[in-house]
């Protein structure tokens, strides 16, 4: 800070303070609830695919008010298993990231609604990086460093020790095939 106690303009242009993970966690799930509940109601190719959630909600307005929903333990829950990745070292968490994330989510929601699933900007995707490399433990897939896969057997589960391709072409070494 400046002498006497006053901020410097380095100190104000700092930008924004990462958000704390469960609160993270605490805002994506509502926006994906959101974005959830204007899609069913909004889209109609969308609304089929959603059946269950406009089953157990029927109308737009019991869909907002909704909580402890289905669709609501079906995302928290990947989100508990991503912090118990990070509280583990297996998973770093980015809390600018989540702000642009869900800045340009925001920005995009009424444009995109019917086109795209929530949260598909690339930004959401630095959110959460898996940190485990090949043979190393892992529970889901996003623990896993690059494109590996959590790969179970019948007693343990590891990242895949070969990088895949999007068509499960093995690459060669650590190479990160496109």
């Amino acid at each position: 800070g400046c002498p006497g106690g006053g901020s410097s303009q380095a100190d104000m242009d700092s930008g924004p303070e990462p958000i704390e993970m469960q609160e993270a966690v605490d805002q994506l799930v509502a926006f994906q609830l959101e974005h959830a509940c204007r899609e069913t109601f909004t889209c109609p190719k969308k609304s089929y695919a959603n059946l269950p959630f406009l089953i157990q909600h029927p109308t737009e307005a019991e869909c907002s008010e909704g909580t402890n929903n289905l669709l609501e333990v079906f995302v928290r829950q990947r989100y508990e298993v991503l912090m118990q990745g990070v509280r583990a070292g297996r998973v770093k968490y980015d809390g600018l990231a989540v702000i642009s994330c869900l800045e340009r989510a925001r920005m995009e929601f009424d444009d995109t609604l019917c086109e795209v699933s929530a949260l598909q900007d690339p930004s959401c995707d630095d959110i959460f990086e898996g940190l485990a490399g090949p043979n190393d433990g892992c529970v889901r897939d996003e623990e896993c460093r690059g494109i590996m896969q959590c790969e179970t057997d019948d007693e343990d589960s590891a990242c895949s020790s070969t990088w895949r391709d999007c068509f499960g072409a093995e690459c060669e070494g650590t190479e990160v095939c496109d």
